[in-house]
């Protein structure tokens, strides 16, 4: 068992049906769903192992609920169907209890919880900001503390507009790197990747994900 951190998670989702819709032409509905759900499972699994104090799902529907209570996590309702507005939410309820709040996107089948422990260790228990740059330029992780004024960015070419953004507001912050944060699955080219380090997760629905056509 690891020391708790004063560090809240936040992971949202989206509805099954919507999940990975950049993976249509290569997986059914029920493989994307059957995908999205494995890999949530797999990182709330993480963050429990982890130092993070708790874990908060916010989005999806009643699978994704059933499954984040299941795996020790809390679950919110998304009243707002937009990424950084839902995440942002979660973190004004964290940051109003004074805790630092980390978020981690829930399709990181290479995420283990030494992933976790070293961004949280990097930052100092939550006191800088930290950020995790996606191999495509995006953004994995984003450990902020509270009453900095910073705001997530998440989308298209995130980590450069997180730093801009990071620098605009004077704040000393560190870059964590490690191959769970790095490795996100968003296109057939990422789980292609991804399904080659044959990390657990995908090898025990490899039977239902199947061959990924091109």
């Amino acid at each position: 068992m690891t020391d708790k951190s004063r560090i809240v998670a936040v992971a949202p989702m989206k509805p099954l049906a919507e999940s990975k819709t950049r993976l249509s032409d290569s997986l059914s509905p029920a493989q994307r769903a059957t995908l999205s759900l494995s890999m949530l499972s797999w990182a709330l699994r993480a963050l429990r192992l982890s130092k993070v104090s708790r874990a908060i799902v916010i989005g999806g529907d009643e699978q994704v609920m059933s499954a984040s209570r299941r795996e020790g996590a809390e679950w919110i309702q998304d009243e707002f169907l937009d990424l950084n507005g839902a995440v942002g939410y979660v973190f004004d309820m964290v940051w109003r209890d004074g805790l630092s709040a980390i978020y981690v996107p829930a399709d990181l089948p290479l995420l283990t919880h030494s992933d976790i422990d070293s961004a949280i260790e990097l930052s100092e228990n939550g006191r800088f900001l930290t950020i995790c740059r996606a191999h495509d330029g995006g953004t994995n992780c984003v450990i902020a503390p509270p009453d900095v004024g910073f705001r997530t960015l998440l989308g298209s070419d995130s980590f450069r507009r997180h730093v801009e953004l990071a620098n605009e507001l004077n704040l000393e912050w560190r870059q964590h790197d490690s191959t769970g944060f790095r490795y996100d699955v968003d296109t057939v080219s990422d789980l292609r990747f991804c399904m080659e380090k044959r990390p657990q997760c995908l090898s025990e629905i490899s039977d239902a994900i199947g061959e990924v056509r091109a």
